[in-house]
């Protein structure tokens, strides 16, 4: 694929990420401690920046597989891109919290060690930061899109996820009042996989490698949207269809913007830094009788700042390393 096209990857990650750090500054942060000004509802919309991600992590996990060699290829890649940086965030994360106070947020050093796996939640310990919840459903991808790619069935995908879609969307009916545990419903992705199907659909559009079962799974999974979310939520989730759509087909030109690009490029570690850190300078300052906006813009030039250094002292570097090896 072209260089444009990756582009404008990096630039609808970085408005997912922008939207989730100023949904969590703002109207999270209002929801747990409280800020001292009116919050608007339209910042609890930035929430939805993370089923944007997971948009694009089913178009761009969907590239890597059918480009890796074999399972192990495929492993290798998604441990290389997520673990290191991930390490350096949990640590920088936890030293945080340990030494300064944020109500509610300290964690035990057994906690810390489970999170080093990113499977933590599996076995019942909570998140370094609450951010990492996603991840779990991140590696149950993985684990499932390697299995098929293992099985060899990569070829019907479509038809596998048509099916996952629909039993998903059943089982998550509340009208059926099912008792689904947490793990199992993050383990098979019953709340996010129409997100995921999307972007897989995306990807091939974006190849000319569609058929008509794509289009299928493209039409099975905006139906979910609407039997699975309030109607506002659906529609918005939605519109994240059409500009994809608009995206592959190369419409949507201000995705090049360099700033926008350029979040998009440390939105990984951005995302994986910024939460309790930028708590507890919010926190920092309103303890300090300062203006609490001024506490989110530092909080938010932290947090970049640690995002960029995180991407290209560890992040990147670790990356070239690691594949390097295993060539």
């Amino acid at each position: 694929m072209k260089n444009k096209r990756l582009t404008e990857l990096d630039g609808l990650r970085g408005i997912a990420a922008l939207a989730v750090v100023l949904f969590h500054y703002i109207y999270h942060y209002d929801n747990i401690y409280g800020h001292s000004f009116a919050v608007s509802e339209l910042f609890r919309f930035g929430y939805y920046g993370v089923h944007l991600f997971f948009i694009v992590s089913g178009f761009v996990i969907y590239w890597t597989i059918s480009k890796s060699k074999n399972s192990f290829d495929f492993i290798w890649s998604r441990f290389s891109r997520l673990y290191p940086v991930f390490w350096a965030a949990l640590s920088i994360t936890f030293l945080s919290l340990l030494f300064f106070s944020l109500p509610g947020r300290e964690k035990e050093i057994g906690t810390f060690l489970m999170n080093i796996t990113m499977v933590h939640e599996y076995f019942n310990y909570s998140h370094i930061d609450g951010v990492y919840w996603t991840l779990t459903l991140e590696l149950a991808f993985y684990f499932w899109i390697c299995l098929i790619f293992y099985l060899g069935k990569l070829d019907e995908i479509e038809k596998i996820l048509i099916f996952w879609v629909i039993t998903a969307t059943i089982l998550t009916f509340e009208t059926l009042g099912l008792n689904i545990d947490k793990r199992i419903g993050k383990f098979f992705l019953l709340d996010y996989i129409e997100l995921f199907s999307a972007g897989i659909c995306f990807y091939k559009y974006k190849t000319s490698s569609y058929t008509n079962w794509t289009n299928t799974l493209l039409l099975v999974s905006s139906i979910a949207l609407f039997l699975s979310y309030p109607l506002i939520t659906a529609l918005g989730l939605f519109s994240f269809f059409i500009i994809f759509l608009l995206v592959v087909t190369n419409r949507v030109p201000i995705l090049g913007n360099r700033f926008i690009v350029y979040v998009g490029t440390v939105s990984y570690s951005l995302y994986l830094i910024h939460q309790n850190i930028g708590y507890l300078i919010i926190h920092g300052f309103y303890k300090a009788n300062f203006n609490p906006i001024f506490g989110i813009a530092v909080a938010l030039l932290v947090s970049f700042t640690l995002a960029h250094l995180l991407t290209n002292l560890v992040e990147q570097p670790s990356l070239k390393a690691l594949r390097r090896i295993s060539h």
